[in-house]
């Protein structure tokens, strides 16, 4: 079973998604959009892959 690229963004996304809901724990709502924005687009990658 190869690794695919997604595979390697998603192994670097979720550390940094970590870092970021940490992050926005402190931030106004806008940064909460952002971040649901990213996880969505997240979610929409992970559908197209398998």
């Amino acid at each position: 079973m190869k690794l695919r690229p997604v595979t390697y963004a998603l192994l670097i996304l979720v550390p940094t998604l970590n870092l970021l809901i940490f992050y926005v724990l402190k931030q106004p709502l806008w940064a909460w959009i952002v971040a649901v924005i990213v996880l969505i687009c997240a979610a929409f990658t992970m559908k197209k892959t398998t």
